[in-house]
């Protein structure tokens, strides 16, 4: 019975270990997980046997080539045997070229390739000139080597504080994708030392240029120039200047200064042109002829003024006139004009300064009780009809011998059978051209118009003061209000120039005359 038993028991046991199936061998299945470390010849690739198919590993490793699914028969790099996470470094790559990369492992049955990755390697990139080095901004130059067929994505300069900076830090990205570029680094703190190199991006990889230092300027006050001096006449001239660099902060003030005495400062005469770094000028007005002058360019920032180079001119001793062949000779332009079609200056009868506006407030001669000079009523009552060399705008402005006109001078001037009258443009303005029919000169008058609370009638109508005033007591209600003036218009209604009144207090423009 025991016999019998041990028997079955064996028999069973036989049955049971006999039944059990058989492993079949496979080939292995592996993973290409990443490629990192790129340089312009080598790259690192990261692997994974997840499984050896039953049977070792005896070769593992990486096949990489510049076309897709690269194999043994190809470039490989081997990684030794045994399943499990694996590295490659590849090395002796070309710069700027695309590449294919996979895993494989082999064991008994076969090999097995895993998932192909793209890389390109990186460009050589070389960080140039530094150039422009100011309080505030920097040019940094960079090149690329281009040796591949991976187009670039994106170049520029980088650049920190600490030493190899990278695009996590500032970046600049420059304009366009040429072999070599220009970046131009603003914000910079001053008197600072940073670190800077160039770079270019393909695909996904980043190249860096060599590393480069430089250290940005300490504050200073501007750099300005007094460029030159142009349109000099008796009582003007324009000064031209430029600020070169603002020293590091803002340029809130520039324009001119100028005096009779060398080294002109903002004590003494200033005119204001502006804000900022760049070019400007300015229009010096109210000269005395035939003087000499200093004038300087300046600029203001945060740190202090500075002024330009010096430059000396002398204004002219007397104004151009006009020889028409009458009883006086006519400027070729108004007071306070540099030119023929320019309005110039306003001035109310009696006023020798231009003002903003016209009115009995502000007019030399007007008290609270009436007129305090030129006129036949009330306490200050002179019988005056003519204006005092002192009360002239033209002898005033030019000196010499210019005068305003008398309304019988421009009676003589607007005469038939002495000139021919002609609307016309000159340098695109428009005006009243007088020609003798004596000996063929003319001048241009321009279309000025007339100041009271505004300017009135500009580029259509002209006004001009006379040097006297109608001799009058009372007109509609107005005592002594009444000057002469010469007004002539653009319309069919008004042909030719006529005589008019006006208010002493309105601002006209002036033609002086001379003997």
């Amino acid at each position: 019975m025991r016999n019998f038993k041990l028997l079955a028991i064996s028999v069973i046991a036989f049955t049971v270990l006999g039944c059990e199936p058989k492993v079949t061998e496979q080939k292995p299945t592996v993973l290409t997980s990443s490629v990192t470390d790129v340089t312009t010849n080598s790259a690192k690739v990261s692997c994974y046997v997840t499984n050896d198919g039953g049977a070792p590993i005896i070769e593992k490793g990486v096949v990489y080539d510049t076309h897709s699914y690269p194999t043994i028969s190809g470039t490989r790099c081997e990684a030794g045997s045994g399943a499990g996470n694996y590295y490659c470094t590849i090395s002796n790559l070309k710069d700027g070229k695309r590449y294919y990369v996979r895993s494989y492992a082999k064991n008994a049955v076969g090999i097995e390739y895993g998932n192909e990755i793209i890389f390109g390697t990186q460009f050589i990139v070389s960080t140039d000139d530094i150039t422009d080095v100011l309080v505030r901004s920097a040019t940094v130059s960079g090149h690329i080597i281009k040796d591949g067929d991976i187009d670039i994505k994106e170049c520029g300069v980088v650049w920190s504080t600490s030493k190899n900076p990278t695009t996590s830090h500032n970046t600049q990205r420059a304009d366009g994708l040429t072999a070599d570029f220009q970046c131009n680094l603003t914000g910079l703190q001053p008197k600072t030392t940073y670190y800077v190199r160039a770079y270019a991006i393909n695909e996904k990889t980043v190249s860096y240029g060599e590393e480069k230092i430089f250290t940005t300027r300490e504050m200073a006050v501007p750099t300005v120039t007094t460029t030159a001096v142009t349109n000099i006449y008796h009582t003007s001239a324009i000064i031209n200047g430029h600020v070169d660099f603002d020293g590091g902060s803002a340029v809130w003030e520039r324009g001119i200064v100028y005096s009779i005495q060398q080294n002109p400062t903002i004590s003494d005469n200033k005119i204001t042109a502006g804000v900022g770094v760049g070019d400007f000028s300015h229009k010096l007005t109210g000269l005395q002829a035939g003087s000499i002058y200093y004038a300087c360019a300046y600029a203001i920032n945060a740190v202090g003024v500075a002024y330009g180079n010096q430059i000396e001119f002398e204004t002219d001793k007397n104004p151009e006139y006009v020889d028409l062949g009458l009883s006086v000779k006519w400027a070729r332009f108004n007071v306070g004009a540099d030119a023929p079609e320019d309005f110039g200056d306003y001035f109310a009868w009696g006023e020798t300064e231009p003002k903003t506006t016209y009115n009995y407030q502000n007019y030399k001669y007007w008290k609270s009780y009436g007129w305090a000079k030129y006129c036949d009523d009330g306490r200050d009552a002179d019988h005056q009809y003519v204006l005092e060399a002192s009360d002239d705008a033209a002898t005033v402005n030019w000196g010499g011998t210019w005068r305003m006109p008398t309304k019988e001078e421009f009676e003589e001037l607007m005469k038939y059978e002495n000139t021919t009258k002609q609307w016309t443009l000159e340098n695109h303005v428009l005006g009243l051209r007088l020609t003798s029919k004596k000996n063929g000169n003319s001048i241009f008058l321009p279309a000025a118009g007339e100041y009271s609370d505004t300017l009135r009638e500009a580029g259509f109508n002209g006004h001009c003061a006379y040097r006297t005033c109608q001799r009058v007591s009372k007109l509609s209600g107005n005592t002594d209000n009444i000057v002469w003036g010469l007004w002539y218009c653009n319309d069919t209604d008004c042909p030719v120039p006529i005589y008019t009144y006006v208010g002493r207090t309105t601002g006209q423009p002036v033609r002086p005359v001379c003997p």
